[in-house]
C-alpha cells in the first residue's frame, strides 16, 4: 500500500524520506531495548512475575507504536508530502499495529489458558 504512494513521490521527496527516518532509528531501538532490559532484569532478579513483565513490555510498546506513528505524521506533514502519501502512510501503519496488537493478544490468551 505504502509503495505504491511512493512511486508516486518525486525522486528528491523519495530521498528526503529515507533520511527522515533513518534519524530516528537509533534512537527508536535505544528507546524500545532499555524498558525490554529494565523488565528482564526484573524477571530475573524475581522483583516482578514473567506474564506481568510481559503484560508491562507491551503496554509499553503499544504506546510506543501510537506515539511514533502520530510523530512520523507530523514530520511528513512539516516536509511538505503530498496528503495522499501521507494518509497512505498511516492506513499502511494502522494495519500493521492491528496485526501486531492481534498477535500480542493471541499470545497474552494462549499463555493464560495453555
Amino acid at each position: 500500500m505504502e509503495q505504491k504512494s511512493r512511486i508516486k513521490l518525486n525522486s528528491n521527496k523519495r530521498e528526503q524520506l529515507s533520511e527522515i527516518f533513518s534519524r530516528h532509528k537509533i534512537i527508536i531501538y535505544l528507546v524500545s531495548i532499555i524498558p525490554l532490559i529494565l523488565v528482564t532484569i526484573g524477571i530475573l532478579f524475581e522483583l516482578i512475575e514473567k506474564n506481568l513483565g510481559f503484560k508491562i513490555y507491551t503496554v509499553f510498546v503499544i504506546v510506543l507504536l501510537v506515539l511514533l506513528r502520530l510523530l512520523n505524521s507530523k514530520i511528513l506533514k512539516l516536509k511538505n508530502y503530498p496528503e495522499s502519501y501521507i494518509t497512505s502512510y498511516l492506513k499502511s501503519t494502522t494495519v500493521i499495529f492491528v496485526g501486531l496488537i492481534v498477535y500480542i493478544f493471541l499470545l497474552i490468551w494462549l499463555n493464560e489458558n495453555y
